[in-house]
């Protein structure tokens, strides 16, 4: 009997686990309802990389009503579960591709379970003498967490750097100093290749050459993963790099009207266990307009007004060296190897006749002369390691990089007489110093099953500077410039910081969510050698990032985020120093600035039609203890000069929309249209430096950005492309900038088999670049118009090895031909 019952058992705890092992099977023995699974990867049919967010869904036979459906991982994979019982067929679908239909798929007793493999997609095809596959990519491309700009399709951009290629996306605006802000801030982090970069972020984009970036990303909310600098977010920067094997290159030469000039070349060799390339680039950048500026100061009996006008240019020289190499160590283990040296050389001369006056009656005539120049090197190694342990549901990556810069500044400002040219008097600052920067990550990552997925990870970071500064003063009588010893100082900036963070994501059927926690420990010391005064800092932050995803019926998608970010002041800022940056506009930094913390939300919802696509996004951002320049009169820089410091005086924030609307009108005439309209509003108050009086501000705005990019295939090899775009005025804590419209235009051709490309770009077509800085506060007011020249017209010519494409032997072409292995 004892056997009968202990059979019995192990008769029920084999069934049990029986139908706890097979897939689909629910419920209890005897009375269960039989439900099936569905799984695959889906890849580009001609790079065979995963396709991340690809669209699939389940479909009954009998009427195509949609039963479940899902989004792709990042590794193109996706796991359909719970299906009932039926007859079915599955679509997959992304914009760009070729829809994929797969049917006979029987769930029933018989078979719970069904791998499709992988699933190839086909982008349009176009066929010429030999059958050759075209990756038909948009321009710019929405994904769940971020915005894809893919900069070939920039035509207008192609002998520009990353900020020629971002003045045509949403969300993005530039100055007329080529400085790139993000939805109003300029505060955000610039990565290249997911790595950061000594650069500061507005040299970054102006060091990279748009023929050899791949894609830009800008990730406006990222996830605990990333570093939390910057108010905006994250602009990260993908350099080109070959995904067939053999030898590949490209290398591009331009030419254009005021001083533009430039080349650049990248060599590839990949073999299935071991690629590297070698990159260089030499380019020329000029800058070429007129200026001119206002300056005003008065008390109860005196109104004083300097006014000038002239022009002013600029160039900038730039040139680097970078290569890597990628090793397949084994089938488990991969190593990566990059490094690269670059060179830079800013400068900028303005020569503007002025006009003083003192209460309307004209006292003084002279020409200012101001020349200002920063030049130096960096060099940057980094190495990833990455190991994948048995089965591939757990990986280890460990990251480094260090990276040191050489820097030299200097500014020069005369005051000539009209007449003579004798120069009055005049001032020189100098600052020299080397920066360095170390980083390590250690990241984790472990798929619990094919829905659930954690990270673990270690981020230390080390900055380090040292600035010498120094003061000349011109004196007439040996005519040259002599040091102001008690104006020669030296600083040091020392900052670690340790984050350790945590991320769980994961999907039930349509809906994905991502948490994150990151905590960081920061260490800053800034020191003045020979000031007693400690400037330190130790601080330990938390940081929650949180991502949600929908997928709706009809191809929508919903997307929400949040993200607690933080703006560390740059070493520069710190700096309590005092330069000129012409004789009646002074510059000085602050030790005493505190870090601002924001707060961003966003609401995102995608509709894709099957020619043509539209994106809205709501976002609300707030920015604590905000740090602005708070321009002040400075009676020591003589009469109606200002001298602008960095403070926190408070708070800011944007309520926002942005929109993107893309479709072909016809087969030749491809039209998109992008806005992005938000409320900003800045409040707070700072005191006088002088008289200790303090000053409340609150001022708001609704601003707009527009872009309208349009593009004809007039033949088929050659493609022309018109851009517009209009920046609303907007309003700053203590002024306003104007608004402004620029235009540009490319026309682009294949020639040789696609192998040699012609381009010739325009922009600012029409010379309508203005902008205008209006600033006013207690006993001043300054109003600076810069007028950019245009039109800039330059060629590019671009020459492909191997052409970084595919081919094949003419073939009929069918839905099928992107199916499974």
């Amino acid at each position: 009997m004892k056997k009968i019952i202990l059979f019995a058992f192990f008769l029920a705890i084999s069934h049990f686990s029986f139908s706890q092992g097979k897939p689909g099977s629910s419920g209890r023995a005897g009375n269960f309802k039989v439900s099936g699974n569905i799984i695959g990867k889906v890849i580009d049919y001609m790079t065979h990389e995963p396709l991340e967010y690809t669209n699939v869904t389940v479909h009954k036979i009998a009427d195509s009503s949609m039963i479940t459906g899902g989004i792709t991982t990042r590794k193109g994979e996706f796991n359909l579960e719970k299906i009932p019982a039926g007859k079915y067929y599955v679509r997959i679908n992304f914009i760009g591709f070729e829809d994929k239909y797969i049917s006979d798929i029987n769930i029933g007793k018989d078979k719970l379970f069904f791998d499709l493999g992988k699933i190839k997609l086909q982008s349009r095809l176009q066929e010429l003498e030999t059958f050759e596959i075209v990756a038909d990519k948009q321009g710019i491309e929405y994904k769940i967490d971020k915005k894809v700009i893919n900069v070939d399709k920039f035509y207008t951009a192609s002998s520009g750097t990353a900020v020629d290629v971002l003045e045509n996306v949403p969300s993005i605006s530039v100055d007329a100093e080529r400085n790139v802000s993000v939805r109003g801030s300029s505060s955000f982090t610039v990565l290249i290749d997911g790595r950061p970069t000594i650069m500061s972020a507005a040299d970054a984009l102006e060091q990279y050459p748009a023929t050899s970036i791949e894609k830009i990303e800008i990730i406006t909310n990222p996830s605990a993963k990333y570093d939390p600098e910057g108010t905006a977010g994250i602009i990260n920067i993908i350099t080109k790099k070959q995904k067939m094997s053999g030898m590949a290159g490209i290398a591009n030469v331009n030419i254009g009207m005021y001083n533009n000039y430039g080349a650049d070349a990248l060599l590839q060799f990949k073999r299935e266990n071991v690629s590297w390339y070698v990159g260089l680039d030499w380019n020329n950048r000029g800058m070429v307009g007129h200026q001119t500026s206002y300056n005003a100061s008065s008390d109860s009996l005196t109104e004083r007004i300097v006014g000038g006008e002239g022009d002013f240019n600029g160039k900038r020289t730039s040139g680097s060296v970078r290569a890597g190499v990628d090793i397949k160590l084994s089938n488990k283990n991969y190593l990566l190897i990059e490094g690269s040296v670059q060179s830079s050389n800013r400068l900028r001369k303005n020569e503007l006749d002025y006009k003083e006056t003192v209460n309307d009656i004209v006292t003084d005539n002279y020409n200012s002369l101001n020349e200002s120049s920063r030049e130096g090197y960096n060099w940057s190694l980094s190495t990833d390691y990455e190991h994948k342990f048995k089965g591939d549901d757990r990986k280890l990556s460990i990251q480094a990089s260090w990276s040191q810069s050489q820097g030299d500044e200097y500014s020069l400002n005369q005051l000539l007489g009209l007449s003579d040219d004798v120069v009055r008097n005049g001032q020189r600052t100098t600052e020299v110093g080397p920066n360095t920067q170390g980083q390590t990550r250690i990241n984790y990552e472990h798929k619990i099953n094919d829905s659930l997925k954690f990270e673990l990870g270690y981020q230390g970071t080390y900055d380090a500077s040292k600035d010498d500064f120094g003061t000349y003063l011109y004196d007439s009588t040996s005519k040259d410039y002599l040091p102001v010893d008690t104006a020669f100082r030296t600083s040091t900036y020392d900052r670690y910081i340790h984050a350790f963070y945590g991320i769980f994501s994961g999907t039930n059927k349509n809906f994905g969510y991502q948490l994150g926690l990151r905590t960081e420990y920061t260490n800053r010391d800034v020191s003045i050698v020979g000031n007693p005064t400690e400037y330190k800092i130790n601080r330990l932050d938390f940081f929650p990032t949180i991502h949600f995803s929908y997928e709706l019926p009809n191809k929508n998608q919903m997307m929400a985020s949040y993200s607690r970010r933080i703006q560390r002041p740059r070493s520069w800022y710190l700096e309590p120093y005092i330069y000129a940056r012409d004789p009646w506009n002074y510059r000085g930094g602050n030790p005493d600035l505190k870090p601002s913390y924001i707060d961003a939300l966003e609401i995102g919802h995608q509709k894709r039609f099957d020619k043509f696509f539209i994106s809205t996004e709501v976002y609300y951002r707030f920015t604590h203890d905000n740090v602005e320049r708070i321009k002040q009169a400075y009676p020591a820089g003589g009469p109606g000069a200002t001298l602008q410091i960095p403070e926190n005086v408070g708070t800011d924030q944007s309520v926002g929309l942005e929109f993107m609307y893309k479709m072909p009108l016809t087969e030749w005439w491809e039209f998109s249209f992008m806005a992005n309209v938000y409320d900003y509003r800045v409040e707070g108050e700072f005191t006088d430096n002088y008289d200790g009086t303090v000053y409340n501000f609150d001022n708001s705005s609704t601003n707009y950005t527009l872009r309208l990019n349009q593009t004809f295939t007039v033949f088929e090899k050659t493609k022309v492309q018109f851009n517009g775009s209009y920046n609303s005025k907007s309003v700053t804590a203590q002024g306003s900038r104007t608004g402004f419209v620029t235009f540009s235009a490319a026309i682009r051709t294949d020639v040789i088999d696609k192998k040699l490309a012609f381009n010739v770009s325009a922009r600012n077509l029409f010379g309508t670049a203005i902008h205008e800085y209006i600033s006013a506060g207690p006993g001043f007011e300054s109003v600076s118009r810069f007028n950019m020249a245009g039109p800039i017209v330059t060629f590019t010519a671009t020459y492909k090895l191997n052409n970084y494409r595919e081919k094949r032997k003419k073939r009929g072409a069918s839905a099928d031909d992107g199916g499974m292995d």
